[in-house]
């Protein structure tokens, strides 16, 4: 877990931490110890510790998949922030894991799945999220695997980019 300090304003933060009352203005950025850099955003129905996600201009979020498009800023929550009241702190830059649905393989651009929320090495076109990659294989066992992978200011594209 990163503890989490910013320019200006130090956060004494766990990032897998979940507030039922927001601490901090949304997009608030804090940076971890390790190099990681984390955006403070709303949580959602259902989301996991991992969950891929697009971001607003304001702080809401979608759990990203196949058949939504669902173009935008992309993050990985940090704890379970899984209610429209709760709000946490969800990764953008660094070294970390993202839940998978299938086994994946190393070294490679990742994809959104029709599991909201979840990544994949399967090529799926219109399903590319760029500034994202595998750092090793990852292994599934139905929504609880997960993925090394390094995050550098992902997003999901308008359209086709694969």
């Amino acid at each position: 877990m990163a503890k989490l300090t910013g320019p200006l304003l130090v956060h004494d933060e766990d990032t897998t931490v979940v507030d039922t009352t927001a601490k901090y203005p949304f997009l608030t950025r804090g940076y971890g110890e390790g190099g990681g850099e984390y955006i403070y955003l709303a949580g959602a129905a259902s989301r996991g510790t991992g969950n891929v996600v697009v971001y607003t201009p304001t702080g809401a979020v979608t759990r990203v998949t196949s058949t939504t498009g669902s173009p935008g800023p992309a993050a990985v929550a940090g704890g379970a922030i899984n209610s429209t009241v709760s709000s946490g702190w969800y990764q953008i830059y660094g070294v970390g894991a993202a839940t998978v649905g299938v086994a994946s393989i190393t070294n490679a651009q990742v994809y959104t799945t029709a599991t909201a929320g979840m990544i994949s090495t399967t090529d799926v076109a219109t399903a590319f999220i760029a500034g994202v990659f595998t750092t090793a294989a990852g292994d599934a066992v139905g929504t609880t695997g997960t993925v090394a992978i390094h995050l550098q200011y992902p997003y999901r594209p308008h359209g086709i980019l694969d």
